[in-house]
């Protein structure tokens, strides 16, 4: 069995296309590929997935995690799959991890080579999505704020802004891990609209006919009013003075000339990208991906 794993990012319309895989589920099981989504692992037998390599106990504890992954596997083969989509950002870290360590997920190396050991080297290709790195610390920051934790401060926003660690060095670390295998990426703009596009390349190739759409917007980051808001409800301070929160606004927590730092690196990070993310996809592997079993 081949698995296919979506990292995410998070804030790259990661939901939203978990959304569009659901509402496909039996379409594509239909076709041989079966889905494993964050409420298929949270919280069940498989959620440790997504823990934090190193140590001791964590290596004893994934000895049983692999057997149960090739039970599981195993189970979806007699059933028919040949194929495994996992779509679950948190397993290249986490967005609380990620503001902790002021730079983008600096454990993706790490945990993608305890993944590839899990699967037993069932990996055949890894997906994630790039955003614009001032739009997408805001976006994380303002998702984290709408769940109880506090507005970052100016010396945490001075150190987003200054790190050197940015989405070249995060793919150069899931490349280093698996380094026989595509690592396909796009752009959270060209992606957020066109689930379709995203599986395509996810997968390197088109998906089944006839695909129904699951709406969009969803998970969405809180407007700059409604962040106020949910500060006032909690008595805690509000966003930083200058800050005007009209209605739809989003919250963009850095300065102007911070937010030119943080953005400056983004049109070299991406520019070999194509526009369309379904576009320039590999021909390796099974051609049939679209078509029953």
């Amino acid at each position: 069995m081949d698995v296919y794993l979506h990292l995410g990012a998070h804030r790259t319309g990661t939901t939203a296309f978990q959304a569009f895989l659901r509402t496909n589920r039996a379409r594509l099981a239909a076709r041989g590929t079966a889905l494993w989504l964050p409420g298929d692992l949270r919280g069940g037998p498989l959620e440790a997935l997504a823990a934090r390599p190193g140590g001791r106990a964590r290596a004893l504890a994934d000895r049983q995690l692999r057997r149960r992954l090739a039970g599981a596997i195993d189970r979806l083969e007699a059933a028919g799959h040949r194929r495994l989509i996992v779509s679950e950002e948190n397993l290249l870290g986490t967005m609380a991890g990620c503001l902790a360590a002021a730079a983008p997920y600096p454990e993706a190396g790490a945990r993608l080579a305890r993944l590839d050991r899990l699967f037993d080297g069932r990996i055949a290709r890894v997906g994630i999505g790039l955003r614009r790195p001032d739009d997408w610390w805001a976006s994380v920051m303002a998702f984290r704020v709408s769940r109880g934790a506090p507005v970052p401060d100016a010396a945490l926003l001075d150190r987003l802004a200054r790190q050197s660690r940015g989405w070249p060095e995060v793919l150069g670390d899931l490349i280093g891990a698996l380094p026989s295998r595509p690592v396909a990426s796009w752009r959270f703009e060209d992606g957020i609209d066109r689930p379709e596009a995203v599986l395509a390349r996810l997968t390197g190739r088109p998906g089944p006919v006839g695909m129904r759409p699951a709406g969009h917007g969803r998970n969405a980051a809180p407007c700059a009013a409604r962040l106020a808001a949910y500060l006032a409800e909690r008595g805690e301070p509000a966003l930083p003075p200058g800050l005007v929160p009209l209605p739809g606004a989003r919250w963009m927590p850095f300065s102007p000339a911070q937010s030119a730092a943080l953005a400056h690196r983004y049109p070299t990070d991406i520019a070999g990208l194509p526009a369309d993310p379904a576009a320039d996809l590999e021909c390796t592997g099974d051609p049939a991906f679209g078509r029953p079993p």
